[in-house]
């Protein structure tokens, strides 16, 4: 007997392929658009924020012979076999919202190791930076140094995407604070009591 409550076995999702969709002229106009508000009539009918989005990725990931996406836009890796972008299984909506929040948190997990680890600052930074590949100490994941080289060519796209707010998002005056004024200002706080 088949036990038709088990999960569905998760989609294999070829990270460069979707590298190379997310990316494409075809999408960073609406990547740029994403986390935009529902409607109510959306909302009715039951989508879930940027479920458009990850539909239009999937279909766009699931066309065939499309040289933009079946061909690796940076050759500076070796991708050999199952890897390679022409190699793919159909995915829905949700394995592409699953595997680029998955993505996209790991990629941002190296660009901030490689920021804090000082080597940012080195003279070795031209010899590594080159291709786009200065987060290989970081990783061993050669897809994630394929996001970055995008990331490095798409810095304000990738911004959107990683969710990264403005200094000064959260203050009502726009004005950003900087750590002396508050350090200062818990002291003149003390002295008062």
């Amino acid at each position: 007997d088949v036990d038709v409550t088990a999960e569905k076995k998760k989609a294999w999702v070829n990270q460069f392929r979707l590298a190379n969709v997310i990316f494409s002229d075809e999408l960073k106009e609406d990547m740029n658009g994403r986390g935009a508000c529902l409607t109510k009539e959306e909302l009715d009918v039951g989508l879930k924020t940027d479920q458009k989005l990850y539909q239009k990725i999937a279909d766009e990931y699931n066309k065939k012979d499309v040289p933009d996406y079946d061909n690796l836009q940076y050759t500076y890796l070796d991708v050999q076999g199952r890897n390679v972008p022409s190699n793919f299984d159909p995915i829905t909506w949700n394995d592409v919202k699953t595997s680029f929040k998955t993505v996209v948190a790991e990629l941002e997990k190296c660009r901030n190791n490689f920021e804090t680890s000082g080597t940012n600052d080195s003279d070795v930074e031209e010899e590594i930076e080159h291709g786009g590949l200065k987060l290989r100490s970081f990783t061993n994941k050669q897809y994630i140094l394929y996001w970055n080289m995008f990331a490095e060519d798409n810095p304000d796209l990738f911004k959107n995407m990683s969710g990264e707010l403005a200094p000064d998002v959260f203050n009502e005056t726009g004005s950003v604070a900087t750590s002396s004024s508050k350090k200062k200002k818990r002291k003149d706080d003390v002295s008062d009591i």
